[in-house]
């Protein structure tokens, strides 16, 4: 991952870790609010988003997939808490700014799909587990 995090290239998408395969319910105390998990996965998110910085992390959800964990606004109540100690500039780069700049999140017409290699690169690394962007 520190590998990973030197290339300027490469952005994270921190989420995922609701997944039955990450995160056992059952680890965790009960009712499952958003302070308990962020309790938990705060220092994994963590050393993600301190790896690669928040001007190229990006939180997302999985669902319908984190269903098994949680609902959808507790994960993103769940990011609020991990996030506390950022600045706000860092917050808006975690929430919102790394997205829109790099996913064609923008009002009017969606940009082109991937085609080609560019499709066969990102299926690759989403076998693989990661969540991971390369830009070209």
């Amino acid at each position: 991952m520190e590998d990973l995090a030197r290339c300027d290239n490469v952005l994270m998408k921190v989420g995922g870790i609701g997944m039955h395969i990450v995160t056992d319910p059952a680890d965790l105390a009960s009712p499952l609010t958003s302070a308990v998990i962020a309790d938990y996965w705060e220092p994994q998110l963590l050393e993600v988003i301190e790896l690669f910085g928040p001007s190229r992390s990006m939180f997302e959800s999985n669902f319908p997939i984190d269903l098994a964990m949680c609902d959808y606004v507790t994960l993103w109540n769940t990011y609020k808490l991990v996030s506390k100690g950022f600045t706000v500039g860092e917050r808006a780069h975690l929430f919102h700014d790394t997205p829109r700049a790099h996913m064609g999140c923008r009002r009017g017409p969606r940009p082109p799909r991937p085609t080609g290699d560019a499709v066969s690169r990102c299926q690759a690394a989403s076998e693989t587990g990661l969540c991971l962007i390369v830009w070209g």
